[in-house]
């Protein structure tokens, strides 16, 4: 039950950082939806680096594209957040060249 079970964040926070990497190994063996696996790599890298959040922007257009930007459809995952809250944001986008702080 407890490899089906997601480790709350008390949990996670008290492995250590070999066994909570092993654990993001396996999840990423078993998780066939890809915004959940990300979603599961943000909250594990934000428990390891000691992030309050994180986020992941892909480039979105070719080189040569005028339009190419930065696209985020998880903006401020934490250790607490879920997929679901995820799915109801919006996603952000940064034109290309454009600072993103």
């Amino acid at each position: 039950l407890d490899n089906v079970r997601r480790k709350s964040r008390p949990e996670l926070k008290g492995l250590d950082e070999r066994e909570l990497i092993f654990m993001l190994v396996k999840d990423i063996f078993n998780e066939l939806d890809i915004q959940s696996l990300c979603h599961k790599i943000l909250q594990n890298v934000a428990i390891l680096t000691r992030a309050d959040r994180c986020s992941l922007f892909l480039v979105q257009g070719d080189k040569d594209n005028p339009n190419r930007c930065l696209v985020s459809t998880l903006f401020d995952v934490s250790p607490d957040s879920t997929v679901e809250e995820m799915h109801e944001k919006e996603e952000i986008r940064i034109p290309w060249g454009t600072g993103i702080v």
